[in-house]
């Protein structure tokens, strides 16, 4: 076996402290939560049974409990009588905090006002309509709105009534919708049908509910859906779950037609039962239940299908679908004539009016889906076997088009047997165009066929996106939602991006965990501060937001928190912060903290105040005296918790008069340290080409020069400081040079490739010696002057060799002695023994064509290699062999 470790004494002592330590806290931490779920317990036993009984301070407690909740979408609200409520506060002191409660928190229930007696919400009710509102009511001058668990709570304590549950809906579009309670709701009678039998007794399983009047069943239907209990594994986006039955009265107008293949005229219709319930098919769901629910009066003078059929009938044609608008072209060309038929007389109107309202019962027959049940018996109202000999206009079964495709269909008209039609029907396809419809035989057995045995549910047309594709969101996951889980520690959780939100999601993680402004708003003692009259707040919305933000974070129910509505709060109050473009941080900080401070400021009535100035005063005297005068106008915990004071002095130039005051602060700017050095990454090109390029680093102040940096560098690489050239490369070429005076902090080390030269001065006696026999042969050759000329031409210019791939760059040879470079320049340009050349030592690559999709793309060609840099003297004639030779 191998030897075990050796632990040193040191490390096996610290290693056992800090697990001891960690003991230590835990334990702590248990017996914190130990002792408050204990006075938790205590507190709970300490409340009756029977609330009615409760004493203020218990009321207190249990409110506190609750909070003050948010309207969310899909919650109930209750209104309460504002009289009502304004004898509870005054009551239990609600609108104070524990400490600031006259008398002590223990003494609150020997306080002079009254106990309230039941709730009384008579005054807001409707006088023709017990269950619906008044239309005189005001909001904060007739009543106020509570949550549902608040309403229950003052139920079981005070009793009484009535009451009026309203929902939460939300409105407008998909990046300004705005949450509202709908206050004079459409009020229906919902009749469930057994769920075995399918009977509908109109006396039994009702259900009063209110939806808003411009909602259609369709919109109805989803929210009885989503209050229903169903397996997940069987539950899909897109199937029906509800079926809505109607007297078949309410739906006549959506019967008629007048097309080539199919014609149903209304005296064919008014031999049909008005009170025989039929079930509303899946394409005509998008009509508005204030559509049919109208006041009897305004079905007088028109015809039912100029209203009801318009609606009906364009959610038939299907807006998705290619050929409707050819089909709504076609109805409405009919319309003109059909409102044209019904004719009323002035006489008949007002005694139609009469008929009551009380009388109209607003009724609808729901049928649930049975779960875990055999399509063809999951509906309790399904046909039986007999269906096809029962047949009669409103059923609904399978049929096969022209294509061989089966649909779910509804059957528009059925002649009866006294017609020279008989045994016929006249079909529609549930989600196609009404152009479609036709007559079938009803013993076509090859062609209708009895409902769910072919088809799996009503055609419902794909939406379209924007990208004029189609989505399915039966998978979709909403990045507007919480994510579930437990968290690794309480109120350590994410917080989802909502599109640029990250300067929000930056402010909110850093503020929430201050410990004593989080514990505030956690145990809701926020609720007795809010300051919903202040002119410089927000109606206490800031305040509600966070708290609920903060109660979500501090949970223990998400991993991740998607702070949706404190954004949409934050939106409302400071329009710069609605939309999705990107804010800064310590901006929405400032708001934020200001806006929570107005909010929570539990100043009434800011009395005006003077500036405090020293006047020779001691400091602590005159700061104590200016925050107090401050406290006058500002009390909230933003100001006991983050706010301060700092000293101004300010000294007269002329009198030498010194005033000094201090003044409050929330916000303290101070700067950043930055880092004081850069590292100048370089290629280092030596002056003996036979040496490689290689790359050095050096580390220089950001404020340095570049004549700093050649300094830098001499000592590093060991060379004259006038023999080195620092020059910027761009695509194989110099695209400058950097002059002494240019700054370091102006090279970018991602875009910048800097190049440093070290061009050697050449021996001026060694040069006299290799070009002596060049002379010579000049001055023997003067038979061939031209050509000699023309050779010492091109010496001067430094031509190119005959392979072009070394060229001698003249104008930059001459850019560089204008510049007076070498050591013998003493008398100014053209006197300088030396002069430096640029020779681009270079291949180009030839790029290649490319075809993609049908398109030729051509690139660039493609420099390889990178400049030298020769210095030579001018006083002397000098071959291009020789400057090969020196070079390679």
């Amino acid at each position: 076996m191998a030897d075990d470790p050796e632990v040193k004494p040191d490390d096996a002592t610290t290693t056992t402290n800090e697990a001891n330590d960690d003991d230590k806290k835990q334990e702590n931490d248990e017996q914190k939560k130990d002792e408050s779920q204990t006075k938790e317990k205590d507190e709970n036993d300490d409340i009756p049974e029977d609330l009615t009984k409760t004493t203020p301070q218990q009321q207190r407690r249990l409110m506190k409990k609750i909070g003050i909740p948010v309207q969310k979408v899909g919650e109930i609200w209750y209104p309460i009588d504002k009289k009502w409520y304004d004898a509870f506060v005054r009551y239990t002191q609600w609108d104070k905090g524990d400490k600031d409660i006259d008398g002590g928190l223990e003494n609150l229930h020997e306080t002079a006002d009254p106990r309230p007696g039941p709730i009384d919400n008579s005054e807001l009710q409707d006088p023709d309509n017990p269950k619906a509102l008044s239309q005189g009511i005001q909001e904060n001058r007739t009543h106020i709105w509570i949550h549902s668990d608040i309403w229950t709570l003052l139920q079981k304590c005070y009793t009484g009534g009535p009451a009026f549950p309203r929902k939460v809906y939300e409105r407008g579009s998909s990046y300004n919708k705005e949450k509202y309670i709908c206050i004079w709701p459409q009020l229906l009678k919902l009749v469930y049908c057994d769920d075995k039998t399918g009977e509908i007794d109109v006396n039994k399983n009702v259900v009063d509910k209110g939806f808003p009047p411009d909602y259609t069943l369709k919109q109805m239907a989803k929210d009885l859906e989503d209050e229903m209990e169903w397996p997940e594994d069987d539950k899909k986006e897109d199937t029906p779950y509800v079926h809505i039955w109607l007297p078949f009265g309410k739906v006549k107008a959506i019967y008629p037609i007048d097309k080539s293949k199919a014609k149903v005229t209304e005296e064919e219709l008014e031999k049909e039962d008005d009170t025989r319930w039929v079930e509303v098919p899946d394409d005509y769901l998008k009509t508005k239940l204030d559509d049919i629910f109208k006041p009897p009066e305004s079905t007088i003078a028109t015809d039912p299908t100029a209203a009801d059929a318009s609606a009906t009938d364009a959610a038939a044609a299907g807006g998705d679908n290619d050929d409707a608008a050819a089909a709504d072209d076609d109805k409405d060309k009919d319309k003109p004539k059909e409102e044209d038929k019904p004719k009323e007389t002035p006489k008949e109107t007002p005694k139609e009016e009469e008929k009551p309202k009380e009388k109209e019962e607003c009724l609808i027959v729901i049928e649930r889906k049975t779960p875990s049940v055999d399509k063809d018996k999951a509906w309790p109202r399904a046909s039986g076997e007999d269906w096809r000999s029962k047949m009669q206009t409103g059923d609904i079964c399978d049929v096969k088009d022209e294509q061989d495709k089966w649909y779910e269909s509804m059957i528009r008209y059925v002649y009866p047997a006294d017609s020279d039609r008989a045994g016929t029907c006249i079909v529609h396809y549930i989600g196609w165009n009404i152009k479609w419809d036709e007559p079938l035989k009803i013993d076509n057995e090859d062609r209708i066929a009895l409902r769910h045995t072919h088809s799996k549910g009503p055609h419902r047309p794909r939406k379209k996106d924007y990208s004029g594709g189609y989505y399915d969101n039966s998978n979709s996951f909403s990045f507007w939602q919480n994510e579930n889980g437990s968290p690794e520690q309480r109120g350590v959780v994410g917080l989802r991006n909502l599109g640029n939100t990250c300067f929000m999601n930056s402010t909110i993680q850093c503020l929430a965990q201050a410990p004593q402004l989080t514990d505030y708003f956690l145990k809701n003692d926020y609720i007795h501060d809010v300051n919903a009259n202040n002119p410089l707040g927000w109606g206490g919305r800031v305040a509600k937001a966070w708290a609920v933000l903060l109660h979500d974070m501090f949970s223990g129910k998400y991993r991740v928190v998607a702070p949706r509505q404190f954004k949409s709060a934050i939106g409302e109050v400071a329009p710069r912060f609605m939309g999705y473009a990107q804010q800064d941080s310590q901006e929405l900080l400032s708001f934020l903290l200001d806006g929570l401070h107005e909010d929570l400021n539990k100043i009434k009535k800011k009395p005006a105040t003077e500036g405090v100035e020293s006047k020779g005063r001691p400091d602590d005297v005159v700061a104590l005296e200016a925050w107090q005068t401050y406290l006058k106008r500002n009390q909230s915990v933003v100001v006991d918790l983050l706010q301060g004071q700092y000293k101004s002095e300010v000294v007269c130039p002329d009198c030498h008069r010194v005033s000094i005051t201090f003044d409050p602060y929330m916000f303290l700017s101070v700067p950043l340290p930055t880092e004081k050095y850069k590292v100048i990454e370089y290629t280092w090109i030596d002056s003996d080409t036979s040496k490689p390029p290689t790359i050095f680093g050096q580390k220089m102040l950001k404020v340095a020069d570049i004549d700093m940096l050649k300094d830098a560098v001499k000592k590093a690489q060991g060379v004259p400081k006038e023999e080195l050239f620092i020059c910027d490369i761009w695509k194989s070429k110099i695209h400058r040079e950097l002059r002494r005076h240019d700054s370091v902090s102006d090279i970018n080390r991602k875009s910048d490739d800097i190049f440093i030269y070290h061009s050697k001065r050449p021996d001026m006696e060694e040069w006299k010696e290799r070009t002596k026999d060049n002379n010579k042969e000049e001055a023997e050759d003067d038979k061939d002057k031209d050509k000699d000329k023309e050779a010492g031409d091109n010496d001067d210019e430094r031509a190119n060799d005959n392979n072009g791939n070394t060229d001698l760059n003249s104008s930059a040879g001459t850019y560089y002695a204008n510049r007076g470079r070498g050591s013998g320049n003493k008398g100014g340009k053209g006197k300088s023994e030396y002069q430096t050349f640029v020779v681009n030592n270079q291949h180009r690559v030839v790029a290649r064509q490319q075809y993609m999709h049908g398109n030729q793309q051509r690139y660039e060609d493609e420099p390889v290699g990178y400049p030298l840099l020769i210095t030579l003297p001018i006083r002397i004639k000098i071959t291009m062999k020789q400057i090969r030779e020196t070079l390679w």
